[in-house]
């Protein structure tokens, strides 16, 4: 299969990117198969990550075809996640005070995803339409509200002048803009094509806050694009939007960043929302990455070593996404696992095409005698409430801050 590299920065276009770190045969994350299913020889691809000096945006080299990424056994959707009404309240917040009380004319969001937030974003504007490619080949549900309408198709394709069904003025996406393999032209002809002084509300996971935290687990093939708040300015003064405002959702993500930017032109807006543009520099070297990169994978051997030292039983816990990068900086196949224990009756008897462990009901299994894994990291204070009531004799936990 053909990849493809970029070396120029996403954010700010600037050229001197500077090697962070590696990720050999590095598995896709986010797939899941009827358990015994054989891996394929493309499940695994040789990634890294560059740094721009510029802006401090860091993004991968390795850019795999969206439709390897995106394809059969892709299952991440937003009802499924258990941080998506934190993360939909956090936005309409966010859209509520930016309308002041009005109705959008136009409210586009792209990356719908399975509709979850467009649906309620929907009642704040006089027509609304959503932009993913999850509904290329799906059937749109029977029960959309008037108004709203859907382009299945990734944004690279997408007319804005000829497909939407007038001039947006306001446009969102959450946790979208990382997945585009050159966001930066995509949303200049976006912006192009909006009205006059269109509201874009765009969230994007922090990277600042996953290096200070040292989750370099969040980084896999899907997210092509990492923004710190320094590159995320750098990105949106690259297309023409000017600032006007930023916030962070902390509980979302390991830590989330929401910038409000404008194009020039229309209404002003409402009073106590516009803010003076922040003067940031990167917030991270490289060698700085690299130094904290090198100290996660210290930790994460370290761990593997205690795993290994338990005498009873172990079972994972949490069939999240991103599974198989824990796999991978624990440098281990998680055959020391019985299995992956879950909630999502939907997901039993799957597991991932790497590792091959089956996930399984949790009512399926005494833990009395059991040391439980908890391996979606992004879950870890829901997992823990819930494994209180099932007593398993360990916990254990790869990362540090929760």
């Amino acid at each position: 299969m053909t990849v493809a590299s970029s070396h120029l920065c996403g954010a700010c276009g600037a050229s001197g990117l500077q090697r962070a770190f590696d990720l050999p045969a590095f598995p896709l994350t986010g797939i899941f198969v009827p358990h015994g299913t054989p891996a394929r020889d493309d499940d695994l691809f040789d990634q890294a990550v560059d740094l721009c000096p510029a802006c401090g945006h860091m993004q991968l080299v390795t850019r795999v075809p969206p439709s390897r990424l995106y394809g059969q056994g892709y299952a991440n959707r937003s009802a499924n996640c258990h941080a998506t009404s934190g993360a939909s309240a956090f936005l309409m917040n966010w859209l509520d005070r930016l309308l002041d009380g009005r109705k959008a004319d136009c409210l586009l969001e792209i990356g719908c995803n399975d509709l979850t937030m467009l649906r309620v974003a929907a009642s704040r504007a006089k027509q609304a339409v959503g932009i993913d490619p999850v509904w290329l080949d799906t059937p749109l549900p029977a029960d959309l509200p008037d108004g709203l309408s859907i382009i299945g198709n990734f944004i690279e394709n997408v007319d804005f002048a000829a497909d939407l069904p007038a001039a947006p003025d306001v446009i969102f996406s959450t946790h979208n803009l990382e997945h585009i393999t050159f966001p930066q032209p995509q949303f200049a002809r976006l912006l192009d094509s909006a009205a006059p002084g269109a509201l874009l509300v765009i969230e994007v996971p922090d990277s600042d806050a996953m290096v200070r935290k040292g989750r370099f687990d969040q980084v896999f093939h899907q997210h092509v694009h990492y923004f710190g708040l320094s590159s995320f300015l750098a990105f949106f003064e690259a297309i023409g939007a000017e600032y006007v405002t930023h916030a962070y959702d902390r509980h979302n993500w390991g830590g989330s960043l929401l910038i409000v930017a404008r194009k020039p032109g229309g209404a002003p807006l409402p009073a106590g929302i516009a803010q003076p543009r922040p003067q940031v520099a990167p917030a991270f070297t490289t060698a700085q990455v690299a130094q904290r990169f090198g100290a996660f994978q210290r930790r994460m051997a370290d761990f593997m070593a205690v795993l290994n030292d338990f005498d009873g039983p172990l079972y994972g816990y949490g069939a999240g996404q991103m599974v198989p990068s824990v796999a991978y900086h624990l440098a281990s196949d998680l055959s020391c696992l019985t299995a992956i224990l879950d909630d999502s009756a939907d997901r039993h008897g799957l597991s991932y095409p790497r590792p091959a462990v089956p996930i399984a009901a949790p009512g399926s299994v005494d833990l009395a005698e059991a040391g439980v894994v908890i391996l979606a990291l992004d879950g870890v204070r829901p997992i823990m409430n819930r494994l209180r009531d099932l007593r398993p004799r360990q916990v254990f936990i790869p990362i540090f801050a929760v």
